[in-house]
């Protein structure tokens, strides 16, 4: 199974209490490949950062979860984006409905020729059913 994760999901296994934690394990576990476009890892810097101003994380954790960022980041296929990308992640946006970034995260598990697009987010969860992929929705 070639897994395209985004940033929600990718977030749910830095974080242990985040809900859906244990359902993104399995997924990573279940994977052959896990693929992400580069830009989720600077969303998951910025969502870890914004977690420790607003005190959800202490300074521990928030080093904790960096170091297990960057060891799951090297296990993870990363989708260059490229212009290309973002030329077919605009098309995606105006005819799914999507925000900027999730359209680039579409646009990349298409270009990754990903099986499975695992989101927290119900609007690309429904844009990459519509373009035939198959979910998983670490939420349900």
């Amino acid at each position: 199974m070639i897994t395209y994760i985004d940033t929600s999901v990718l977030l749910k296994l830095l974080v242990d209490d985040e809900v859906g934690a244990d359902a993104a394990q399995r997924l990573w576990l279940e994977s052959d490949f896990v693929m992400c476009a580069e830009i989720g890892y600077a969303e998951a810097r910025a969502a870890l950062a914004s977690a420790r101003r607003g005190g959800r994380l202490d300074a521990r954790e928030l080093s904790t979860a960096k170091a297990e960022l960057n060891r799951l980041w090297a296990q993870v296929d990363v989708v260059p984006v490229t212009t290309e990308l973002v030329l077919a992640a605009g098309d995606l946006a105006e005819a799914e409905g999507l925000r900027g970034y999730d359209a680039v995260h579409l646009a990349a598990a298409l270009a990754g020729q990903a099986t499975v697009v695992a989101t927290a987010d119900s609007r690309l969860l429904a844009a990459a059913q519509h373009r035939k992929l198959d979910v998983s929705n670490p939420l349900t």
